[in-house]
């Protein structure tokens, strides 16, 4: 089997409220992550979630929190009694421990919390901001709220009601969310596949193609050579949208991005957001000396076209 045919098989993952199949050999990059939203006004709130371990064992929850307070303990503080930016670190529970933090390096009342919490094979952190005349304790009983209401789903498929970020689902009664999950993989890397999703818009900025066409004269500018392979309508994740698709060079190096965008005709919703996703190949991607795309415009695009049409509401997330 080459490496292009390779490319064909595919698994599924779990992103939001949807579901994606990808090449097997792509994994969710440790940059991910969800804001979960609470309150539609102006004073919402925010939790962000992001992944430390997807699966498996390693690393152990105490590993990654030795870490994380070591780096914290590193950092000086100029007015708090240790002169450290760690403020507290206390375990909840076997699977669950809180480390806070000060927000900056003159100040003793602004904090940021943070809860690792391991929910079966997958370890999670959740991050917060203590603010003026807010107690933590508050605030970390939030986090801890909304760790209760974060579970393990093994099976993507089944994952049931809530939001993916890989295996943990979030139903913790938020308001809005938004994802910006990324993905790699090490036979290709070059290649970076990423997907954006927002319930919280309430208006359109004229979609994709009209974005481009309005910025094309500033990107003309910059001296990037570039053709478009393909632009026009597209269905993602079962709604109207947009795509475009083109190639160039930077310096020397065989370059493609590929972009597709829903069109957001009303208020987003946990099932209608507005989409976005966007596979990326070639350049500086992955080294300072860059490289050329893994695949050819052909290979490509027939990978391009069977990602984006298996994006789908997943049953039962909602």
């Amino acid at each position: 089997m080459n490496k292009t045919e390779s490319a064909h098989d595919t698994r599924t993952h779990c992103v939001g409220r949807f579901l994606i199949d990808l090449p097997a050999d792509f994994e969710q990059t440790k940059g991910s992550d969800a804001d979960l939203i609470y309150g539609l006004g102006k004073d919402f709130r925010s939790v962000k979630v992001q992944v430390l371990r997807a699966e498996g064992s390693q690393p152990s929850l105490d590993s990654l929190v030795k870490t994380r307070s070591a780096e914290l303990s590193s950092q000086d503080h100029l007015k708090s009694a240790s002169k450290s930016m760690l403020a507290m670190l206390r375990r909840v529970n076997d699977s669950a421990v809180l480390i806070r933090s000060y927000d900056s390096p003159d100040m003793l009342n602004y904090f940021k919390a943070e809860l690792f919490a391991e929910k079966n094979g997958s370890i999670g952190v959740f991050k917060d901001e203590v603010h003026k005349n807010e107690r933590p304790e508050d605030i970390e009983d939030k986090l801890l709220r909304v760790a209760e209401r974060t579970s393990f789903a093994p099976d993507v498929n089944q994952a049931g009601r809530g939001t993916c970020l890989g295996h943990l689902l979030m139903n913790a009664g938020q308001d809005g969310e938004i994802l910006m999950v990324s993905f790699r993989a090490k036979r290709w890397p070059d290649v970076l596949i990423q997907l954006d999703m927002n319930s919280m818009l309430t208006k359109s900025d004229g979609g994709l193609l009209t974005r481009w066409d309005r910025n094309a004269g500033a990107l003309n500018k910059l001296d990037f050579q570039s053709s478009t392979l393909r632009r026009g309508k597209v269905t993602v994740g079962g709604m109207p949208g947009e795509e475009l698709l083109s190639k160039g060079k930077d310096r020397g190096h065989v370059v493609r991005s590929f972009t597709a965008e829903s069109l957001l005709l009303k208020p987003a919703t946990f099932s209608t957001p507005s989409l976005a996703i966007s596979m990326n190949m070639g350049g500086q991607l992955d080294s300072p000396e860059g490289r050329d795309a893994s695949w050819t415009d052909d290979e490509a695009q027939a990978i391009w076209g069977a990602i984006v049409k298996s994006l789908r509401l997943r049953p039962g997330a909602l």
